[in-house]
């Protein structure tokens, strides 16, 4: 299945106050921290889990709070996780990146 993203039903004037590189930064973390889009009742959570998922893998270092909240509105076809479901992929994710890093010698 394709991964397909609208901003049809964000606000208008806050939808522009985010750079359209940053609304499709904003859109594909969306796969990455399992959250089909983005509410007034779950944006907080959203910016939670980018900025754990961003500091760990050194992403997302742009995004603010505010354009999250700009983005109230956006809809996705990603997969909606929970959050303890949220936590072991990324977790995972990470361990398998530091022993790529170590086998890879990167790590000495």
């Amino acid at each position: 299945m394709a991964f397909t993203w609208s901003v049809s039903d964000c606000n208008e004037e806050n939808i522009k106050a985010v750079h359209p590189t940053n609304q499709d930064r904003i859109a594909w973390a969306c796969l990455e921290i399992g959250m089909s889009g983005i509410t007034l009742k779950n944006h907080k959570e959203f910016y939670r889990r980018m900025r754990l998922h961003g500091e760990l893998f050194n992403i997302y270092k742009e995004l603010t709070l505010k354009d999250i909240f700009n983005c109230i509105g956006l809809v996705t076809s990603a997969p909606n996780l929970v959050r303890g479901a949220f936590h072991r992929k990324t977790i995972s994710q990470f361990n398998y990146q530091v022993e790529r890093e170590i086998a890879c010698g990167r790590i000495p």
